[in-house]
C-alpha cells in the first residue's frame, strides 16, 4: 500500500467507527476549507516520513512577549491561529507573521523561532502528523 494513503485511510476508518459522517439531508451543517496545500510555509514539498504515523492535536498558548526558542519539526504540522498573532523567524527564509484566522503547514526539518509580538496571548490549534 502506498504510504501516502495510510493516514487518510486511518482517519476515514476512525471517522466511520465514531459516526463522524455528515448526512446529506442535513441542511444546517456546513464546512469551510481553511487550508489545502502540498507545501509548507517556506515552500517545501510535504512528505510523510516512514515509521509510526501518530497524529497529535494541541492548543498552544504563547503569552505576550514569549517565544518558542529555536526548534524544528521532523514531521508535517498544521497550525491554525485561533487568537492573537505569532511572528516566526525562518532565518534565511525570512520572517513571517501569522494572525487570527490564518492557517499554515509549518516548515519541516528547518530551524525557526516563534514569538508573540502582539498585545494579547496567542492561541494556536496545532495538529502534528508524526511523533513531533
Amino acid at each position: 500500500m502506498n504510504k501516502n494513503w495510510v493516514i487518510p485511510i486511518a482517519i476515514l476508518i476512525i471517522s466511520a467507527s465514531i459516526g463522524v459522517f455528515f448526512v446529506s439531508g442535513a441542511n444546517d451543517i456546513s464546512s469551510q476549507t481553511i487550508l489545502e496545500t502540498d507545501k509548507t510555509t517556506i515552500g517545501q514539498d510535504i512528505s510523510y516520513p516512514s515509521g509510526s504515523p501518530l497524529i497529535t492535536s494541541k492548543i498552544v498558548t504563547i503569552p505576550v512577549g514569549a517565544e518558542t526558542g529555536p526548534h524544528i519539526h521532523e514531521y508535517p504540522m498544521f497550525a491554525y491561529i485561533m487568537e492573537g498573532e505569532v511572528t516566526v523567524d525562518y532565518g534565511e527564509q525570512g520572517i513571517k507573521t501569522f494572525v487570527k484566522g490564518e492557517s499554515i503547514v509549518e516548515a519541516i526539518n528547518y530551524t525557526h523561532n516563534g514569538k508573540n509580538n502582539g498585545s494579547e496571548p496567542t492561541e494556536i490549534l496545532v495538529v502534528l502528523i508524526g511523533t513531533d
